[in-house]
């Protein structure tokens, strides 16, 4: 958690902004330290299998809150998420 400053548990807000804070370059280093961390992982305890579970949260924000576009959001659509 130190690698993102959060001394604390996750707060999705939190955790958003100091992710947008990052830029393309930081979004690169992240990405290389857990790929390496998640191999490190994976040779140590000889797994055979991994399954990948992606999912993806619509979060639907009101009023002209930063970061708000119009995107797919099926229970509300042409809101802003």
């Amino acid at each position: 958690m130190l690698l993102l400053n959060l001394k604390k548990g996750l707060n999705n807000d939190v955790l958003s902004a100091r992710l947008k804070s990052l830029g393309q370059k930081g979004a690169y280093k992240l990405n290389s330290y857990v790929g390496q961390k998640t191999s490190e992982f994976i040779k140590t305890t000889d797994l055979k299998e991994i399954t990948l579970d992606c999912d993806y949260t619509v979060k639907t924000v009101y009023g002209n809150q930063q970061g708000a576009a119009k995107s797919y959001n099926p229970s509300k659509p042409e809101a802003n998420s």
